[in-house]
């Protein structure tokens, strides 16, 4: 196997690729928000969040934990929104903390996407592959 194929392979690296795309979801759609539509980075950021998590749920399941189709959808996508919700509780904090206490993260709350989203995604991670995709001989 090349070293190319081993990195594409892992997990993790997957993972990285649809958060990757993910965040650009939430950025577009955020800055589209406050900058065009004249929303609050408040609410723009729930739009942008939401969008952007249905999103990573369908790659995540296609691409980055193929294994799970063997699983009940329904179960998965439950297991999966309970740990996107404790993730997001993560990820809201420090956005809000972030855009409340630095003017320049509220003028331009792309920014604050920074740390929201480094953060969360640990636990997003581990969370998922632990336990949203797994099927039950992976228990």
């Amino acid at each position: 196997m090349t070293k190319l194929n081993t990195i594409t392979s892992n997990t993790f690296f997957r993972f990285c690729i649809v958060g990757g795309i993910a965040f650009i979801i939430d950025g577009g759609i955020l800055t589209l928000g406050v900058s065009v539509f004249d929303f609050s980075p408040v609410s723009s950021r729930s739009v942008s969040f939401s969008l952007a998590s249905i999103f990573s749920w369908i790659a995540n399941r296609n691409y980055t934990f193929g294994a799970s189709k063997k699983g009940n959808i329904f179960n998965e996508l439950t297991r999966y929104l309970g740990i996107n919700i404790f993730a997001f509780g993560v990820n809201w904090l420090v956005y809000i903390t972030a855009i409340t206490n630095f003017d320049f993260m509220y003028q331009t709350p792309v920014i604050a996407l920074i740390p929201s989203i480094g953060c969360s995604m640990l636990i997003n991670y581990f969370g998922t592959k632990r336990y949203a995709f797994r099927i039950k001989n992976e228990l």
